[in-house]
């Protein structure tokens, strides 16, 4: 096997092999308390078995289905369909008859390379690093003496086990694994995710609330509750100027109480808050100076606080590191010699211990900037990684056949026949990037971005018509059946007249009609189809497959589009040309870095006759006014959403006080909206209940729509006049802009109220007021890059890369 086709196998395999990976740890102690772990890998292998182009692979994975349906232990079926599924990535022989053997564990077993998936990770028993070692797989079988057991190795190593380092056994061990971290190295590479000036302030009466500080006193009383089911503590702690309350909303262990007897002296490091007049510091960092020693009287002392582990605390987390950090010197540094000099970077080594343990002298808001030499050296080997990343991948795909395609007519010239208005200049200049590019005999890789309402979809529609009149074929694939069938409703308005079939396909349609689109799709009958994923079911076939377009084409996920260019090949001989659309607006900068393996077009200018969406920006005092406009747009026969940042309450740091989608959902119905009819819609709704709610918004069923930012990327609502976004200081600037989005798409003047809390920073409403300012989604983009940084894009919703 190719070292190229090899790559592509191990990627399309990693949604079966990373699950199969992570339950054989520590020889499969953990399988069966793993939730729905065969429906997870019988999804993955039967998504895989209508991707792959290898007969042989296929009719493998397709015994591999058979086994995870059949009976048997889950154990067992784990351990063969692991060791199946070693095999086919590495290109080795079914391992005997593997059908046979994976079905009912007889016959002898091949030796077998273990998961390689992740070279940092131990393998299941923890004697060796993957990277160089092919041991057996246990045979359940074999008499206990025989079974291979963990080992602590003579030495510590990157490779080992976190169990092994001091500090930590069994117990934490699996604390750690839990979070991800199963070796040293997992543990080195824990990076703190703030840091704090613990040097003492002073006296109680001198505590600003919402600030940090780090105070003593004697502990005056205690009382312990259980609240929902949770045990909870509160400790009252006073010095000569007042007192301070101490709040756990969890217990920390069973003797966690215990530790503050009255009279007792300690030292607390947290958030002071105000809560019913008095001052409050929630889950605080602790220690009983009585117990642990005199405090550090250090005139400043630099803490890194990091992400939690429930059940850890972060003095015990702190003093493990301690015994690791040596090894960081040992880390592979990626950066080549002369590039590292060239730039002034730090080695890695130096660089991790450095952000672990920094000097005392260092400047703190250097550190929370991660403006570091060390932070700039671990940012730059992530976008030197990605950029390798993205070349490669566009190498890869200028190396494909792809279909050269002669137009009769121009896509401008298309564009004319379909639609009742001119083009804007922008919609032109992208239509000639397209006809250049499908011109060729290289297959277009394209990202059309335009802002909410420039025309994406006439463009897109433009470049179906004249495939469809080149004799070939066009799949129109969106995230929802909702946003298809929007899609839908622009194609069939347009594409008809033009002489071109259409038709559209989803989870939906009934069983008779997907027989007959399925034969007109491999006759060639139906030139242009929409759809969902019901577009890449394995029992879909083309005729000609020449151009697929992905609208959002974050929302989808690696194997569905490469089983969309798997459809192209398949019927036309030559790899497809793609066209994927985005409205999230991405300044040309990270466009450049994170989408460098696409040709990049943007739609800049907005159609003429578009009315722009009203701002407003509020304070948390005024919210009586904004829910008077809301009910004033419903009164007008108009419809409004409500959007919030989080689901459910939390009791996390800095979230206590963060209205909740669902709360706030039923105050609202029986409040400032009393009478009116109320919707609730986030992501933790299943698909179908999702569907169900935006399509009775979508009927006026409902005057006002509570959401999260699930509504980010959705349908047109035309008669959705109102949006408001509570805590508008939580989003940012693009998010803002996306959600502002879902208005103003009718004949209606419409409106964005953001409301922000009374004690919002300066740089909160610097950032909030260029909502104000402008509605260009480019610029918004770009002052939101230069404000905080491209962390919240390439984050969650950009995982795939």
């Amino acid at each position: 096997m190719s070292n190229e086709k090899a790559t592509e196998l191990e990627t399309l395999l990693a949604p079966l092999r990373n699950p199969l990976t992570f339950a054989a740890r520590n020889d499969f102690e953990n399988v069966e308390r793993i939730k729905d772990l065969e429906k997870t890998l019988l999804a993955a292998a039967r998504r895989l078995v209508g991707v792959v182009r290898d007969g042989g692979v296929r009719a493998r994975l397709g015994s591999i289905v058979e086994v995870l349906e059949g009976k048997g232990g889950r154990k067992e079926k784990v351990r063969r369909v692991l060791e199946e599924v070693e095999a086919i990535a590495e290109g080795r022989e079914p391992i005997a008859d593997s059908r046979r053997l994976i079905a009912d564990g007889r016959g002898p077993i091949a030796e077998s390379r273990l998961p390689k998936a992740d070279d940092r990770r131990p393998i299941a028993d923890g004697r060796k690093p993957i990277a160089d070692s092919r041991p057996p797989i246990a045979d359940d079988r074999a008499p206990p003496a025989e079974r291979r057991v963990s080992k602590k190795p003579e030495s510590l190593s990157l490779k080992s086990e976190v169990q092994y380092v001091k500090g930590i056994g069994p117990g934490i061990a699996k604390l750690l694994n839990d979070k991800g971290i199963a070796t040293v190295e997992d543990l080195i590479r824990f990076l703190p995710r703030r840091y704090e000036d613990r040097s003492l302030r002073g006296s109680i009466r001198d505590l600003t609330p919402g600030e940090g500080a780090t105070i003593q006193g004697t502990i005056l009383a205690k009382s312990a509750k259980n609240f929902r089911g949770r045990r909870s503590l509160e400790v009252a702690i006073g010095d000569d100027t007042g007192t301070l309350r101490l709040t756990w909303f969890r217990s920390l262990g069973a003797d966690w109480a215990e530790r503050f007897a009255k009279g007792k002296r300690v030292q607390v490091s947290g958030v002071v808050k105000v809560f019913r007049g008095q001052l409050q510091m929630a889950h605080p960092e602790t220690r009983i100076l009585d117990d642990d020693g005199p405090a550090p009287e250090a005139p400043t002392e630099l803490v890194p606080i990091y992400s939690e582990i429930e059940g850890l605390r972060p003095q015990q987390l702190r003093r493990v590191l301690d015994n690791v950090l040596p090894l960081a010197s040992h880390l592979d540094d990626c950066i080549p010699t002369a590039i590292a000099e060239r730039h002034h970077l730090p080695d890695l080594g130096t660089s991790v211990q450095l952000l672990h343990r920094p000097p005392r002298a260092t400047d703190l808001q250097a550190l929370l900037d991660m403006a570091t030499p060390w932070h700039k050296r671990l940012i730059y080997e992530e976008l030197f990684l990605l950029q390798l990343v993205v070349l490669q991948r566009k190498a890869k795909a200028a190396a494909e056949a792809g279909r050269a395609v002669s137009f009769g007519a121009s896509l401008a010239d298309e564009a004319v026949k379909l639609f009742p208005f001119a083009l804007t200049k922008a919609q032109s200049r992208v239509l000639r990037d397209i006809e250049h590019d499908m011109g060729k005999a290289v297959p277009m890789h394209r990202l059309l971005q335009g802002d909410v309402g420039s025309g994406k979809t006439a463009v897109a529609m433009s470049a179906a018509a004249a495939i469809a009149h080149a004799g070939m074929q066009v799949a129109i694939m969106a995230p929802t059946e909702l946003l298809a069938e929007q899609h839908a409703r622009t194609a069939l308005a347009s594409l008809p007249k033009a002489g071109i079939r259409v038709d559209v396909l989803t989870g939906s349609v009934t069983a008779a009609e997907r027989r007959r689109i399925l034969g007109g799709l491999a006759s060639g009958n139906i030139q242009v189809v929409v759809g969902t994923h019901a577009l890449i079911q394995a029992d879909v076939r083309f005729h000609k497959l020449a151009l697929g377009i992905i609208d959002e084409q974050h929302r989808f996920g690696v194997l569905q589009r490469a089983r969309l260019l798997e459809q192209g090949r398949e019927s036309l001989g030559a790899t497809p040309h793609v066209l994927v659309m985005t409205a999230t607006p991405i300044p040309r900068t990270l466009a450049l870095t994170v989408y460098g393996d696409l040709d990049v077009s943007i739609i800049d200018e907005l159609p003429p006759g578009r009315t722009p969406v009203k701002t407003v920006l509020y304070r948390e005092k005024q919210r009586d006014q904004v829910y008077r406009r809301v009910r004033h747009a419903v009164e007008q026969g108009r419809q409004a959403y409500v959007v919030f940042p989080l689901v459910e309450e939390s009791d996390k740091e800095g979230m206590a006080e963060i209205r909740a989608v669902t709360s706030e959902a039923e105050d609202l119905a029986n409040g400032a909206l009393h009478g009116l009819r109320i919707g609730l819609l986030h992501g933790r709704l299943d698909a179908a209940a999702k569907e169900q709610v935006m399509r009775a918004f979508l009927n006026k069923q409902i005057d006002v729509l509570v959401a999260t930012t699930v509504v980010e990327v959705g349908i047109d609502v035309p008669n959705a006049t109102v949006m408001v976004i509570e805590h508008a200081e939580r989003f940012g600037l693009s998010q803002l802009h996306q959600l502002r989005g879902r208005v103003g798409r009718g004949a209606h003047a419409s409106e964005c109220l953001l409301l922000t809390s009374g004690t919002s920073s300066d740089d909160a409403w610097r950032r909030l007021g260029v909502m104000e300012e402008t509605a260009d989604g480019f610029k918004i983009a770009e002052a939101d890059l230069e404000i905080r940084g491209p962390g919240d894009f390439i984050g969650t919703r950009q995982s795939g890369l």
